[in-house]
């Protein structure tokens, strides 16, 4: 008879799961945003056209019982992140740098709904850089962007993701960039500046100067590797913040506190103040002047209740009334409002 031999397989070791780099990410939750960033140790930008959909996604699968603003106060920091999840092949999330930027936009109607009183008390509304562009009209232009300067932004996105993070007790960590001793003084002078700016402020606006001020240093750092990574001749070290690029980022904080008081006062108008605003948005946006009947078909208002509001910033000194007289041919009177 033949020997019959048993051969026992033992079967293959399980592969990794791949996972792709990432670095922007848009629609998502706090679990989902934590299992991103276990893999993408640099941090993230989420990009959302609207929002308030951010805003007012918090919390949505939590029955109220959440704390997603509080996690997005610590990823403000770069702080770290413990996420408890049901399911899933790791039950516990440990973060230990959690960096998410976030960029988009909202109207003003919609941002005083969605921050309210909660955000405003909270601290996050502060830690928002806002800007409020004024309104200009759309108009045609056949100008593009250089293909040469096309590859040279390319390059510069090539050559920041070249950039390591060193790693300190098993976890990476970024790389700390000192000041050159002329960057240094600049940055103290705007430092107690500031500090008396902040001083003679209270409420939003003061927890707003609060965090332009570190707003400024992150800016001079983008500002200071941006850079570096397109080869600027004027940088003699990039190892080294130099003075040039601190004080770009102090001019940029000082610009978004300027919008922090023009967004605010927004989002304090009384209805008739609003009223007023819209005007006066809509007659800049054409150039500084408007007839009533331009005014009035653009905004949906009665004339008489524009001409009212008119007249009211007339009465302020925010503009004037010119009358013009019917031509030798005839025609009607033009009476427009210049500011």
């Amino acid at each position: 008879m033949e020997e019959v031999r048993h051969v026992t397989e033992c079967p293959p070791e399980k592969p990794e799961e791949p996972q792709a780099e990432r670095s922007w990410c848009d629609d998502i939750t706090i679990e989902g945003l934590a299992a991103l960033l276990l893999n993408n140790p640099r941090g993230l930008l989420l990009i959302r056209d609207e929002l308030a959909g951010w805003l007012g996604g918090f919390d949505r699968y939590a029955q109220g019982k959440g704390s997603d603003a509080s996690r997005w106060l610590e990823m403000y920091g770069a702080r770290a992140v413990v996420v408890d999840r049901k399911t899933g092949a790791s039950k516990t999330i440990y973060i230990p740098r959690a960096a998410v930027s976030i960029i988009g936009g909202i109207q003003p109607g919609a941002l005083h709904r969605a921050l309210g009183t909660e955000h405003l008390e909270n601290g996050l509304a502060a830690r928002l850089l806002l800007t409020c562009p004024s309104r200009k009209p759309k108009t045609w232009g056949e100008a593009d962007i250089p293909p040469a300067m096309l590859q040279r932004i390319e390059g510069v996105f090539e050559r920041l993701y070249t950039l390591e993070m060193v790693r300190s007790n098993e976890d990476l960590c970024p790389l700390d960039l000192p000041l050159s001793s002329g960057a240094k003084r600049a940055w103290v002078r705007f430092y107690n500046e500031h500090g008396k700016e902040q001083s003679d402020l209270d409420g939003d606006l003061a927890a707003t100067w609060s965090k332009l001020e570190g707003g400024a240093a992150r800016l001079a750092l983008v500002i200071h590797l941006s850079r570096w990574a397109a080869n600027d001749s004027a940088l003699t070290d990039g190892n080294v913040v130099d003075h040039q690029s601190i004080e770009s980022g102090i001019r940029l904080s000082r610009w978004f506190g300027a919008e922090a008081r023009k967004v605010y006062g927004i989002l304090s108008e009384t209805p008739e103040q609003r009223e007023l605003r819209r005007l006066t948005d809509r007659i800049q946006s054409r150039g500084g002047a408007a007839t009533l009947r331009e005014l009035t078909r653009s905004l949906h208002i009665p004339a008489a209740t524009v001409e009212q509001s008119l007249n009211r910033l007339v009465a302020a000194g925010v503009g004037r009334w010119e009358h013009t007289k019917p031509s030798e041919t005839g025609g009607r009177p033009v009476s427009r409002f210049l500011m």
